[in-house]
């Protein structure tokens, strides 16, 4: 009597996946494979035929285990495990503009913020008399008129780290500028 016995399933190829937040669903790479059904788990448990997906940061590897579960004649693989990993992709802020100058005894100057990436807008400076504030994406530097012509003021506006992006910020260089002298009234002689 000759019984024929099962054969081994054979276990796919499988490749990591490890790269920052674009916005799109991310799974492991798997190629090959054979013998029966393919299935996935990220627990070792409960097995399905479609691959878990990935789209926001992970925080750390995400494990998918993986396995063949043979036919009437093969036997089942040992499970095999890859990874996805998705990092903060690198946040910004763009502005309309870098820099501008305001004519001494002007009270206020404007910019505004055209794209950013990443969490809330806020706005600091670093010069004592001026005030930066943020509305939407305008950027308003306040309390000027004081400042005499060559200061410089430096607004950073940050977008804060957020779910899937990395802390950003650009700065804006405000120079004071020279207002035109005004020339007195003459009256003539006659």
């Amino acid at each position: 009597t000759l019984t024929i016995g099962k054969a081994s399933a054979t276990n796919p190829t499988l490749t990591a996946y490890n790269k920052a937040y674009d916005g799109s669903s991310h799974t492991i790479g798997v190629s090959g494979g054979s013998g029966g059904t393919i299935k996935y788990s990220t627990d070792k448990t409960n097995w399905s035929t479609e691959k878990p997906t990935y789209k926001d940061y992970t925080n750390g590897a995400k494990t998918i285990y993986v396995k063949v579960f043979g036919d009437s004649n093969h036997n089942d693989t040992d499970i095999i495990s890859s990874t996805v990993t998705i990092s903060k992709a690198t946040g910004y802020v763009t502005l309309g503009a870098t820099s501008g100058t305001s004519t001494y005894g002007t009270t206020s100057k404007t910019f505004t913020v055209t794209g950013s990436h990443g969490g809330t807008l806020s706005v600091s400076d670093d010069n004592a008399t001026a005030t930066a504030s943020i509305s939407g994406s305008t950027v308003t530097i306040s309390n000027l008129g004081s400042l005499n012509a060559g200061t410089v003021v430096k607004v950073t506006v940050k977008a804060a780290e957020s779910t899937n992006y990395k802390a950003a910020s650009q700065t804006y260089t405000l120079t004071i500028g020279k207002a035109s002298a005004t020339n007195p009234t003459l009256t003539a002689y006659n």
